[in-house]
Formats: structure tokens, C-alpha cells, sequence
């Protein structure tokens, strides 16, 4: 019996360059350079009132500069590129 290997993709850190799906569905690149992930409690997001015209805004755990300005993504938003 063969064994396939299988590569899994590195987890973002600081540094780390990345790709990033925003929530329109645009796909950006940038580095990574603040990570809040020891803010965000284990069993859930942090939601924030922000006012009734803006609604709830959730705490993002990765703050991304790129070359349109900075972004916000999670670990199901951002993959790490070379």
C-alpha cells in the first residue's frame, strides 16, 4: 500500500506573507503584522456594538498591511503564501 503525503499549508504567524479573501469576496496579499489570536477566547468571536447604522463588528484576529492599506482576516480568511 502507497502512502500519499499530504503538505498542509504553514499557520499564519507575524511576518508571514499572505493571501486574503475579504468579506466582498476581493482577494488581497500582504504581511501579517499584529496577530490577536491570545485575545480571542477559545470558545468563541468577541462582537462589538458599534452603533445602529454600523451594526455588530467582530474582532479579527490578524491585521494585514497590504498595498491597498491595512485589512483584518482570520485563520479561515488568510493563507499563507511564499
Amino acid at each position: 500500500m502507497t502512502q500519499i503525503e499530504t503538505s498542509q499549508a504553514p499557520d499564519p504567524t507575524v511576518d508571514s506573507h499572505v493571501r486574503v479573501t475579504l468579506d466582498d469576496g476581493q482577494v488581497v496579499t500582504g504581511v501579517i503584522v499584529e496577530d490577536f489570536g491570545e485575545l480571542i477566547p477559545a470558545d468563541g468571536t468577541i462582537e462589538a456594538p458599534i452603533d445602529a447604522e454600523l451594526g455588530i463588528a467582530r474582532l479579527r484576529r490578524f491585521v494585514i498591511t497590504t498595498d491597498r492599506g491595512v485589512v483584518f482576516g482570520d485563520v479561515d480568511t488568510v493563507e499563507v503564501i511564499d
